[in-house]
């Protein structure tokens, strides 16, 4: 899993670098030769999905989600542990649904590709798909870490 994190990473510092080279890439072209880059605007919104999806899971290893934490110490100890438990469970089928509804989605616009550059749909449907579903797998991993330190 650890490798797998590594490629997140990578991924999400490549397109946080492409999406600034992108547009100022299409500034400079268009102010000093006149010439804008066609489809440069397509392809920062692509790299924004990028970014977005493929860091998401990474949020979570890291402890950056919202836990809510200062309501959660209203609570007893040993009840604090089960809401953390539900509440990862909740993310588990949440991310889980809208990975397949991704996928669902993915699979009824195959035909269908962007306006400018033609990319295919599929292809802007690729990292939701991918991070909603390393989404769903990292709070199943942190709910059996969760329930595993419970029983030590």
């Amino acid at each position: 899993m650890r490798r797998l994190r590594n490629i997140y990473k990578i991924l999400t510092i490549a397109g946080l670098i492409a999406i600034v080279f992108v547009p100022n890439l299409q500034i400079g072209m268009r102010a000093l030769f006149d010439a804008p880059v066609n489809g440069a605007d397509e392809l920062a919104r692509y790299l924004l999905i990028v970014i977005t999806f493929l860091a998401l899971p990474l949020a979570v290893v890291d402890g950056g989600h919202i836990a809510m934490e200062e309501f959660q110490v209203l609570f007893p100890a040993g009840f604090r542990r089960y809401l953390r438990l539900v509440i990862k469970a909740a993310a588990v089928l949440g991310y889980g649904f809208v990975a397949v509804a991704a996928v669902v989605t993915m699979l009824e616009n195959l035909e269908n590709t962007t306006s400018t550059l033609s990319i295919p749909f599929y292809i802007f449907i690729a990292p939701v798909v991918l991070g909603m579903t390393f989404m769903a797998i990292e709070y199943l991993l942190a709910m059996r870490k969760e329930f595993t330190a419970g029983r030590d």
